[in-house]
């Protein structure tokens, strides 16, 4: 086999796939989900440490999950832990409180296999990472 073209890097050991010849849709009607959903961001596509807008992400759910394309998914990413100051005066040590989840994107899946997808995030408030989670909006 001889490599002609490459849109990022290639090393020894890399495995070689056919082109797939599925079909391509190239119109979706978004919807929300009617069940709840619960997955992560386990890869972006281009290898970026922070996600944002029109970055393409694969999450760890797919088509044997009920995954469809069109579905529209919110990010939501873990509060940060604060110290409670003013909590049970009697413990010892520092108390931490996880404050509340936060909202940070929303993502469409546009492309679903048996067990990951591929969504784009079509909306960020926040930079969004890897783990992130991604369920109903």
């Amino acid at each position: 086999l001889l490599l002609l073209t490459s849109s990022q890097e290639v090393r020894a050991g890399d495995r070689l796939f056919p082109v797939s010849e599925d079909k391509v849709i190239t119109s979706f009607v978004p919807r929300a989900p009617d069940w709840d959903v619960n997955a992560q961001i386990i890869s972006v596509v281009q290898g970026v440490t922070q996600i944002g807008e029109n970055d393409i992400v694969v999450l760890d759910i797919g088509s044997e999950d009920g995954i469809q394309e069109g579905l529209v998914l919110g990010i939501f990413q873990s509060g940060d832990k604060v110290e409670d100051r003013w909590g049970d005066q009697n413990r010892t040590g520092r108390v931490l409180v996880e404050l509340p989840e936060l909202r940070a994107g929303t993502v469409m899946v546009f492309r679903p296999f048996d067990r990951v997808s591929y969504a784009l995030v079509m909306q960020a408030t926040r930079p969004m990472h890897l783990l992130d989670t991604v369920k109903n909006p």
